[in-house]
């Protein structure tokens, strides 16, 4: 049988998500895991707000700071939610691989939150605003967010036995699961 080559997960993640998953879940499902949950919380926070995070240093370290923490809490609370309603669906991964296919899967959200500051440095330094700029960013995190979905899907497939399809479904239904007790919670808060 011939050997495979090793794959390098920061590169092969972007084209080979489904073998780039398996082979870190061979070798540690738990790799980098928690250090790409609070990145991507952090990058999620500063593109959802982004005039927020440029207004002052203060909201920008409270952003950051707040982005870890929701970071990990999330990786948790939706691999928990993710396995359950998967089981439903026949998905038989473990919560560790779904934390792995999670957070390896979130490259391009991170690398948007990357781009951002990268503008942000650019935007400082010139002495005028940049013709485009700001939707050329716009356009990069947007690009970046469809293809993270794409990721993900194809990660969660993966590891749940799962086709991208099934996988996005997987997801979908355990946003949903997540996100309705919430909404009631804030209708119950509001209407009393």
């Amino acid at each position: 049988m011939e050997q495979q080559p090793e794959l390098n997960p920061w590169v092969s993640m972007w084209t080979e998500p489904q073998a780039t998953i398996r082979q870190i879940l061979d070798r540690d499902p738990t790799h980098l895991v928690l250090i790409l949950a609070p990145l991507l919380g952090i990058a999620e926070a500063l593109t959802r707000n982004s005039a927020l995070a440029y207004s002052s240093i203060e909201a920008f370290v409270g952003l950051v700071v707040t982005g870890a923490i929701l970071g990990v809490v999330i990786l948790y609370l939706g691999a928990y939610l993710i396995r359950w309603t998967g089981g439903w669906m026949g998905g038989t991964a473990s919560l560790v691989s779904i934390r792995a296919a999670y957070a390896w899967s979130s490259l391009p959200k991170i690398l948007s939150g990357i781009l951002l500051l990268a503008a942000w440095g650019v935007a400082a330094l010139m002495p005028g605003p940049i013709a485009g700029m700001d939707l050329a960013v716009i356009l990069m995190i947007v690009t970046l967010a469809v293809w993270g979905v794409v990721l993900h899907c194809h990660c969660l497939g993966e590891v749940q036995g799962f086709s991208a399809w099934k996988a996005l479904a997987n997801s979908i239904l355990a946003l949903l699961l997540g996100i309705v007790p919430i909404m009631l919670l804030v209708w119950l808060a509001t209407a009393i």
